[in-house]
């Protein structure tokens, strides 16, 4: 009857297979924030001094705080996982091309948005050059 068992030396140690491939950016920051106002909340308790050397203490024991839990997530090589994940941004007005209509934008492919900025910067333009050259010079005439 063969062994069908992998080699122990083929075998990651057990300390990498129980390990998380990630730690969560989120969780990371929340501790870390958890921990901001608690210090900042117990210590000027604690101290009772001036407020402004309860600041400085404070302050420094929050700089004291995330870079010795940054410096040993980065010691022990632990990856932080990017939580955030983006989604397909939202077609408003139905110019994906999955409407079935062949408008592309305003200039061969650009998108909406930026034809309405380029459009909007036009616009103001326009009201610019009437305000200067109309509006002002017939309240001065009125005037």
């Amino acid at each position: 009857m063969p062994d069908n068992s992998p080699e122990p030396s083929k075998r990651p140690p057990l300390k990498e297979r129980l390990r998380l491939p990630h730690v969560s950016g989120f969780w990371t920051v929340l501790w870390l924030l958890a921990c901001f106002v608690l210090t900042g909340i117990l210590l000027p308790l604690v101290l009772k001094l001036q407020p402004w050397i309860e600041f400085e203490i404070v302050v420094g024991i929050w700089w004291l705080l995330w870079s010795m839990i940054l410096t040993k997530l980065l010691y022990k090589g632990e990856h932080i996982a990017d939580d955030h994940r983006l989604k397909k941004p939202k077609d408003w007005f139905g110019l994906d091309g999955s409407s079935g209509s062949n408008w592309d934008g305003c200039a061969g492919g650009a998108d909406f948005e930026g034809c309405a900025i380029v459009l909007g910067l036009i616009a103001a333009l326009a009201l610019v050059w009437l305000l200067i050259e109309l509006a002002i010079p017939i309240v001065f005439f009125m005037l």
